[in-house]
């Protein structure tokens, strides 16, 4: 039994664990490791910016094209993830132009977003590794979860059971989740610099490789992530980490009132 600890490092959930914590041995650890992925990333080379996003924006496909959520969740993974180093590998899939980012912007329901879940889950494991490695799924106008943690730690539980029981799917994929009201079980408060380690502007639900995550973690690349994530938050503290959220809030509220 996961003590509370473990949890803290493994829970997609307020206060119980998810399903992937019910996988076979094998995959356990990886998917421990995922939920505390972030997913986009940056090396220590500098990339054009502009260049990098237009080519992430065709990769997101033709109805995501001039798209403002998009736009944001690629500024929020540059600009959070990768900039305060809260992903270590996250770098290598942004440079290499593999990461799919997907406005389910007509998922307006739990069940509609499931249908775009299975969708991605089918797209990303028709695909190609070197073109696409992992698919980030924003969900913006789902009015069950946008403003419910809990409700959308159910849904997530939920898709991680869908995949465990299709055999299509399980030992391949596996999910990273971030909300905007994330909170840690343990956390001291809503304001804990530490939720932001999970915290995006919308709902996003992050398909991952599972052998790839597998690789990483053979390599020694997720060794601690949790813990110096941590640290960064706690320096940078609550009223800096909620400034850069509220001007990414603030882009996606000027898009919708226009």
């Amino acid at each position: 039994m996961d003590t509370s600890q473990d949890r803290k490092a493994k829970d997609l959930a307020f206060a119980h664990a998810p399903a992937a914590l019910r996988a076979p041995c094998k995959t356990r650890q990886a998917r421990a490791v995922c939920s505390r992925l972030r997913e986009p990333i940056v090396s220590a080379r500098r990339v054009n910016r502009a260049h990098l996003i237009g080519k992430l924006l065709a990769l997101s496909g033709d109805e995501n094209s001039g798209d403002t959520v998009t736009s944001v969740v690629l500024s929020w993974a540059h600009g959070v993830v990768v900039n305060l180093n809260l992903c270590p590998f996250a770098e290598h899939e942004l440079d290499s132009g593999t990461v799919r980012v997907v406005n389910a912007r007509t998922a307006t329901t739990e069940n509609n977003a499931r249908l775009v879940f299975h969708r991605e889950c089918l797209h990303l494991l028709d695909a190609d590794r070197s073109e696409l490695s992992t698919t980030l799924i924003a969900l913006p106008l789902c009015a069950a979860v946008t403003g419910d943690f809990l409700a959308f730690t159910e849904m997530v539980h939920d898709l991680e059971d869908m995949i465990e029981n299709d055999d299509r799917f399980a030992d391949h994929i596996m999910i990273a989740a971030f909300h905007p009201k994330h909170q840690w079980a343990d956390a001291s408060s809503e304001a804990d610099p530490i939720n932001y380690d999970k915290r995006a502007p919308v709902p996003i639900i992050n398909l991952l490789r599972t052998a790839q995550v597998d690789e990483y973690i053979e390599q020694g690349r997720t060794s601690g992530i949790l813990e110096r994530n941590q640290r960064t938050l706690e320096r940078l503290g609550n009223a800096y980490l909620e400034k850069i959220y509220s001007e990414l809030a603030a882009q996606l509220e000027n898009a919708r009132q226009h």
